[in-house]
């Protein structure tokens, strides 16, 4: 099967999955920056300081429709040796435009580029979004394949057709190394969720897990360093050639269960009039996500309340009520630590 037919979602979700591992395993350690001091002998010494934590921006664009299907958060704090990764459903409602439109995966396209979506997240959830990363849709097979496979422990046989996307996924049960095209299926599966795209999620952050584990397995820092630089032109990012290669420097000093994965709480809603799906964001739990993760103060979320929607009860109903959420370190991933509801039908 070939990229052009694949279909729109499996590189949008892949590369950012793959995007995510990369920077992960660059970003995360006890990098520091430097600044020589005299001691009292006259000779330069080191003395480290950690750099403030940084918050970036991770957006997979779909080229035809100029949508953004993939979005998520990554917070690296250096002093604290830890790493968050807070995915943002495509589906999630935000009164970010006055056009009818109002599902996130719309926002950079209405707000006018990543640099407008990074100062409306900044503003919502009430923290400084410091970088951004805007994707390439290609990324995942070359990389995946470059690292020689990246080892997953299928739960079930998974199995889709769909001639009219030229889809074809069969990846039978049990622990297999996936090459790039296989990793592409397994992360667009979603036939069988529950939960559908929520369930597909989950799924990325298994595939997450088993990437971060891979690359600390296969790659030297030179390897990680050639290969963050190689990404970068095929990337619409604000991280420099230089910051990044500074960054592999700490390279194998990330800990799995330092690196921890999460989904932005909330729950499905339809709105009545439309009957179109939204996902809407429980504040009271973004609101304990976003300062025990991200470092926002207190009740810091949504304040102009451009998250919930008035129209709906049911909208107002998710909005004000606390949802529980799970999060998840690579570790207990790698361990078998997500469970994904299933069922047979649905696409």
């Amino acid at each position: 099967m070939s990229k052009k037919t694949f279909g729109k979602y499996a590189a949008l979700a892949i590369g950012s999955i793959c995007l995510i591992a990369v920077l992960v395993t660059l970003l995360l350690s006890s990098t520091a920056k430097s600044s020589k001091k005299k001691t009292e002998g006259g000779v330069v010494s080191e003395e480290w300081q950690a750099p403030a934590p940084m918050n970036i921006l991770i957006v997979g664009n779909d080229r035809a429709a100029h949508l953004s299907d993939v979005l998520m958060l990554l917070r690296v704090d250096f002093a604290q040796n830890r790493a968050f990764v807070l995915q943002i459903p495509r589906d999630t409602y935000a009164a970010f435009t006055d056009g009818s439109h109002r599902k996130m995966n719309a926002a950079v396209r209405q707000l006018g580029g990543e640099e407008k979506l990074c100062e409306f997240l900044s503003a919502s959830f009430g923290i400084s979004v410091d970088r951004y990363v805007s994707l390439d849709l290609d990324l995942l097979s070359r990389v995946v394949d470059a690292i020689g496979g990246v080892e997953v422990d299928i739960p079930e046989a998974m199995d889709y057709e769909d001639p009219a996307q030229g889809l074809s996924i069969h990846l039978p049960a049990g622990k297999q190394i996936l090459d790039g095209e296989s990793a592409e299926h397994f992360v667009r599966y979603r036939a069988g969720y529950v939960r559908g795209d929520l369930g597909r999620m989950d799924a990325q952050k298994i595939f997450l897990s088993a990437f971060l584990k891979r690359c600390r397995d296969s790659m030297d820092i030179l390897t990680a360093t050639q290969m963050a630089t190689l990404l970068l032109p095929e990337l619409k990012t604000n991280l420099s050639v230089s910051e990044t290669v500074r960054l592999c420097e700490a390279f194998f000093s990330v800990k799995e269960e330092s690196i921890e994965m999460l989904t932005l709480p909330g729950e499905d809603a339809v709105a009545e009039k439309s009957g179109a799906w939204y996902y809407v964001v429980s504040a009271p739990a973004a609101n304990e996500v976003l300062a025990r993760y991200f470092g926002a103060s207190e009740h810091a979320f949504d304040p102009e309340g451009l998250f919930r929607n008035e129209r709906y009860d049911s909208f107002c109903r998710i909005y004000d009520e606390y949802r529980a959420y799970e999060v998840y370190s690579a570790e207990s991933v790698e361990n078998g630590g997500v469970e994904i509801e299933k069922t047979g039908t649905g696409y």
